[in-house]
């Protein structure tokens, strides 16, 4: 079995914010990731393996949060998750 294949989810209340789900299909890896406080699910493209990384970016619709991650399997049932995240925030300007 893939060392990638399975559902991780953080171990405690804080780290829990999302759920990550690897499956194979056609040979190909196929990730999807959840919110399971509120159920959105993230558009997820660009999936690769490279090394002992499965490489994938998740799209966040109600933020427009673009996360870049890294998912490292560090021992049976344990894995590292490595991201960073595009974000925006609406500015105006200051009344002089």
């Amino acid at each position: 079995m893939n060392r990638f294949i399975g559902t991780w989810v953080g171990p405690d209340e804080y780290t829990a914010e999302v759920e990550y789900t690897v499956d194979e299909r056609g040979g190909a890896l196929v990730v999807s990731a959840r919110d399971p406080s509120d159920g959105e699910t993230a558009n997820v493209s660009e999936v690769s393996v490279s090394g002992d990384y499965l490489c994938f970016r998740a799209l966040w619709c109600s933020t427009g949060r673009v996360a870049d991650c890294k998912l490292q399997v560090q021992a049976d049932g344990e894995a590292i998750l490595t991201f960073t995240y595009t974000d925006h925030a609406r500015l105006v300007r200051r009344a002089v």
